[in-house]
C-alpha cells in the first residue's frame, strides 16, 4: 500500500475522532467535507501511480519521467511537511490544528523559506519545458491552463498572487488538498504524455 493511499485512510480514521470530539457544528460540516474530498483525491492519484507504473521506460520518455519526478517529490516533502505539522504524523492531530491557518501561512510565504515562491518557479519551469518539447499545440493549451499558476483577480477586484490564493490565510488541511490537487494535475498530464509516447513507439515497430 503506498503512502498517499495509507495517508488518505489515516485521514478517514482521525476524522471521526475530531468529528466526535468537535462541538462547533460549522467546523464539523468544514473538516468532514474536506477530508471526504482528500480521500477522493489519494484514491485518485493512486491510481495514475498504477497506471504511469505500468508503462515502461524507454530512451523517448525517461527526460520526462525525470522532471515529473523532481516535481512531485517536492510536493511529496511538502505534503509531509504539512502532515507534520498538523501532528497526523504523531497520532495528535487537534481540529484546531487543522484548521489553523498561521501555521501554513508561516510555512509557505515565510521570506527564509520561500516554499510556495520556490515550488511556483519549479512547476512555471516544468511548464516551459513542456511546451519546449511537445509538439502538440492542443496538449500545450491544456497544460497551461491546468497548471496556470498566474496572479488572480478577487471578488473585490484585487490583483493576488497564486501563492497568496492558494497558501495564505488557508488552513492546513486546505493546503493539503491544493498541494494534491497539484499532484493529480501533473500526474494527469504525465500519464497522457507517457500514453502518448507509447502509441508511436508502438505504431513504429509495427513498421
Amino acid at each position: 500500500m503506498n503512502k498517499i493511499v495509507m495517508k488518505g485512510i489515516l485521514y478517514g480514521f482521525f476524522v471521526l475522532l475530531l468529528l466526535e470530539s468537535c462541538d462547533n457544528e460549522r467546523n464539523q460540516l468544514t473538516v468532514k467535507s474536506l477530508i471526504k474530498f482528500d480521500m477522493f483525491l489519494t484514491r485518485n492519484i493512486s491510481i495514475l501511480d498504477t497506471r504511469i507504473s505500468s508503462i515502461p521506460k524507454s530512451n523517448n520518455n525517461q527526460d520526462l519521467i525525470l522532471r515529473t519526478d523532481i516535481i512531485l517529490n517536492s510536493l511529496e516533502k511538502i505534503r509531509e511537511d504539512l502532515t507534520e505539522l498538523s501532528g497526523l504524523n504523531e497520532n495528535s492531530v487537534k481540529l484546531t490544528k487543522l484548521l489553523d491557518y498561521s501555521l501554513s501561512t508561516e510555512y509557505f510565504l515565510n521570506e527564509d523559506n520561500m516554499v510556495a515562491y520556490r515550488l511556483k518557479k519549479d512547476i512555471n519551469e516544468y511548464v516551459s519545458y513542456l511546451n519546449q518539447t511537445l509538439e502538440d499545440e492542443d496538449l500545450k493549451k491544456i497544460i497551461n491552463k491546468q497548471l496556470d499558476l498566474r496572479n488572480l483577480i478577487d471578488e473585490n477586484k484585487v490583483m493576488i498572487s497564486w501563492e497568496s490564493a492558494n497558501f495564505e490565510h488557508v488552513s492546513i488541511l486546505d493546503c493539503i488538498i491544493n498541494i494534491e490537487k497539484l499532484e493529480f494535475e501533473i500526474k494527469s498530464i504525465e500519464l497522457f504524455i507517457l500514453s502518448e509516447i507509447e502509441k508511436k513507439e508502438l505504431y513504429a515497430n509495427k513498421k
